[in-house]
């Protein structure tokens, strides 16, 4: 899964540097309980090709991420980028050659991130993406 993972102490936490396929990408626990994740060019997921960003989590998320080649229960997105502020979020998805629009919002589950719940909507050239779900059952569908 990945070619090395290093795990260290910091002055104010702990990191954690992994390296797959000679790119390294970090993840951050402050004791501020803050958590920091910057990840290059990271291709070692099942469900994307490629995932680049830097997000701060906290009481919500801040940054941005980008997926490439996203598959996810036999949905296909050629490329997702967006952007998170606190609860919310906005982007762009390009799909099947278009490039939707859209916002969305989420309410982040700390305990179990995978249970963190989303809604979105993404629109463009008479397409229209939404997304709901939490982030272990989540459903994609156009409309």
């Amino acid at each position: 899964f990945f070619n090395t993972a290093i795990l260290s102490l910091e002055p104010l936490g702990l990191s954690l540097k992994l390296n797959c396929k000679n790119r390294f990408s970090e993840i951050s626990y402050e004791l501020l309980k803050e958590l920091t994740v910057k990840l290059n060019n990271f291709e070692c997921v099942n469900y994307a090709k490629n995932l680049n960003g830097s997000l701060l989590i906290k009481e919500g998320i801040y940054g941005n991420l980008t997926l490439e080649g996203l598959r996810y229960k036999g949905f296909s997105l050629d490329k997702v980028r967006l952007n998170f502020k606190g609860n919310s979020f906005s982007g762009r998805v390009n799909y099947l050659g278009f490039e939707l629009k859209g916002k969305g919002k989420f309410k982040l589950n700390r305990k179990n991130p995978l249970k963190t719940f989303v809604s979105g909507n993404f629109s463009g050239k008479g397409i229209n993406l939404r997304i709901s779900g939490t982030l272990d059952n989540l459903r994609v569908y156009t409309r």
